[in-house]
């Protein structure tokens, strides 16, 4: 088995998923986790940095839309933060596409502000975001609020902005039914705030194969504007969704919208994460759970030409207990789904109903780990993680998030306010010793309300 030797320590909010890489120096990026890498997710700008973008990329504007789009600029810091935050509209067929509008930002210390899109731009269809800031140590997330179904349930879902543009994007996570019965509908919001048109390719790996659909290939992403792609008009009846965006022209952002309204799977609600732009050898999950009432799955995409070799570590919080490791051959182009509940090496960690019946510790009704997902002959992958919760046959929500490539020094978990009000949250850390590798941390937390 693999052993790692890694410095740095990662932190994620388990409501929400992975926390935010800061980085304190310029000349110090986050450290690689196991082997060299690029970050692959957001990366807070260090205090003195003389500038921070973020790019929202997933959300709509019409009064009763699908998702939305409310942006959360947080300052963590302590001085006050000025900047812009300027709102991008789609195109729509026939008309003018409107130009982007701007507003004045100033956050106080330690403060947030909270933004509502189309209270800037008025109702469109689709609607994204860029914020631009005077110096660093500003988080920016949006949040997605709609309605599924026909009794109109409330749902949503919070993830971070992005901090980079890329040619190249993979979105591990994603299931489509029909339009005519939306139980799964994906949505790829491509995201264009550069002066120059993209082009761009869409190809998907799902439970039925491979597919590049026609009307997906060479897609104009016109400047300054958002293209939305409803992936479940064109690969339809797929319970297994994973896409590539490949530009031949440009860069740009992507974010990917997830909604279920699946009464059969007790499956409902929305969860929006974005792309990340690249593949990695080594991903890492601080937290997961066995319990009643949750399904967790891992999908792990291999969107290369070469196989993927790849071992699925999971590390329970019981140090007395362990698992075998899970492995796997990804074929070029095609993905994987290990569903961590099924896993009968899983369900042996509660404890069996003999144990209890002797009389001996009664079988325990939850499990805390963490998961590392490991290419042995280095070829990269890009790993996401779909959870779903229920309780007495009634769905409680879905959340998703990619996992961590690097660790940091520090790390910020922004994500509160109204989407945490009312509702606890868990702070984990993970370090390398949980996985034979590295040297003991000792992290300290420090909270601003």
């Amino acid at each position: 088995m693999r052993t790692l030797r890694w410095p740095a320590v990662i932190v994620i909010v388990a409501a929400l998923g992975a926390a935010l890489a800061y980085d304190r120096d310029h000349a110090e990026p986050p450290a690689p986790v196991g082997r060299p890498v690029a970050a692959l997710g957001p990366v807070v700008a260090a205090e003195d940095a003389r500038t921070s973008t973020w790019f929202c990329a997933a959300g709509t504007g019409e009064t009763g839309g699908l998702a939305d789009h409310t942006v959360e600029v947080v300052n963590t810091v302590g001085a006050e933060r000025t900047g812009t935050l300027t709102v991008y509209t789609s195109k729509v067929e026939g008309a003018v596409r409107a130009a982007p509008v701007t507003r004045a930002v100033t956050v106080p210390p330690f403060g947030r502000v909270r933004v509502r899109l189309a209270d800037v731009a008025g109702a469109r269809p689709y609607l994204s975001a860029a914020v631009e800031m005077a110096g660093g140590g500003v988080v920016v997330e949006h949040t997605l609020t709609g309605k599924v179904g026909a009794a109109r349930t409330p749902v949503g879902s919070t993830a971070s902005c992005s901090t980079t543009a890329s040619s190249r994007w993979y979105v591990p996570v994603g299931a489509t039914n029909t339009v005519e019965s939306p139980t799964a509908r994906e949505i790829l919001f491509l995201f264009n705030p550069f002066p120059e048109d993209a082009v761009v390719d869409l190809s998907f790996s799902t439970n039925n194969g491979t597919r590049a659909p026609d009307a997906f290939t060479a897609l104009v992403v016109s400047s300054a504007s958002v293209l939305a792609v409803d992936v479940t008009q064109k690969v339809t009846v797929a319970n297994e969704v994973s896409a590539s965006v490949v530009a031949r022209r440009g860069r740009l952002v992507v974010d990917r919208l997830q909604v279920f309204d699946d009464v059969a799977r007790q499956r409902r609600g929305m969860t929006v994460n974005p792309a990340v732009p690249g593949v990695a050898p080594d991903w890492f999950f601080p937290q997961g759970a066995l319990a009643p009432g949750r399904v967790e799955q891992l999908f792990l995409y291999n969107p290369g030409a070469e196989r993927a070799e790849v071992q699925v570590q999971v590390r329970p919080d019981d140090p007395q207990q362990s698992v075998e490791p899970f492995s796997f051959t990804i074929s070029g182009g095609r993905h994987l789904v290990l569903n961590l509940t099924g896993e009968g090496r899983m369900i042996d960690l509660l404890g069996g109903a003999d144990d209890d019946a002797a009389g001996g510790t009664p079988a325990a009704t939850s499990v805390g780990y963490s998961i590392a997902v490991l290419s042995t002959n280095g070829v990269g992958v890009a790993a996401e993680r779909l959870v779903t919760t229920f309780s007495d046959g009634v769905s409680r929500g879905v959340a998703s998030s990619t996992g961590s490539v690097v660790g940091a020094t520090r790390l910020l978990a922004a994500a509160g306010g109204a989407f945490l009000r009312g509702r606890s949250a868990l702070l984990r850390a993970l370090t390398p010793v949980s996985f034979g590798g590295g040297l003991p941390a000792h992290p300290s937390l420090r909270a601003a309300a």
